[in-house]
């Protein structure tokens, strides 16, 4: 509505760095340089790919910043509380499912719950069970997906294989559509996945911090 996807896209590359900001000031993890370096790049690289007609507004800056800071922020939360904590995963899942349900039925019991009623929008949860049900499904698997990325990874490598999916759903498109890119989101992408590959090194390499804590 206010700003272009391109533009969209690029702001929501800072989420890794963001990321790393607040697990660094939260002190739940301890980052090499090479490791910033890599998410760094990737960044970049989707930044650059993302490069284009840039239609600023304030609102639509403001808005996904907003999105990218609370995202991070609720990544490192549930981090805080499956490790820290040393709650199970579904345990944790259970948890935040909780909170999510509550302020979702919340607002859409304030904002849409009058043209659900009145245009009879409820209608689609009877004609369509099977879609509901499968939605339903799939949503219940990210998030279980999610919360085991993120105990027995961190929430970092959660937003970086976020971020690597957007480039594999990007050269989907080109292979399968015969969508055009550029030469410069070719570079961009190309500088993006160099970066991925460069994480992953780090991280088969390199003992995370709960291995390190037990061998101490």
């Amino acid at each position: 509505m206010y700003l272009t996807v391109s533009f969209v896209q690029m702001l929501k590359a800072l989420s890794p760095v963001m990321t790393i900001a607040i697990l660094a000031i939260s002190r739940l993890e301890k980052f090499t340089r090479s490791l910033v370096i890599s998410v760094f790049s990737i960044t970049l690289g989707i930044i650059i790919a993302s490069y284009g007609e840039l239609n600023r507004s304030f609102i639509g800056v403001a808005a996904v910043l907003t999105s990218v800071v609370s995202e991070s922020i609720r990544l490192v939360l549930i981090q805080y509380i499956l490790v820290e904590s040393k709650l199970h995963p579904m345990e944790g899942l259970k948890l935040v499912s909780t909170a999510c349900a509550f302020w979702l039925a919340l607002q859409s019991g304030v904002i849409e719950m009058h043209s659900i009623i009145m245009e009879g929008h409820w209608r689609l949860l009877v004609n369509r069970p099977l879609v509901t049900l499968a939605c339903c499904c799939t949503g219940f698997g990210v998030n279980l997906t999610a919360i085991l990325v993120i105990a027995y990874c961190s929430s970092l490598t959660l937003k970086v294989i976020g971020a690597f999916k957007d480039i594999i759903l990007v050269l989907y498109g080109v292979l399968i559509f015969h969508e055009h890119i550029s030469r410069v989101q070719l570079i961009g992408y190309g500088i993006a996945i160099v970066g991925f590959l460069f994480y992953n090194h780090l991280k088969a390499t390199t003992p995370s911090t709960k291995e390190t804590s037990k061998s101490s």
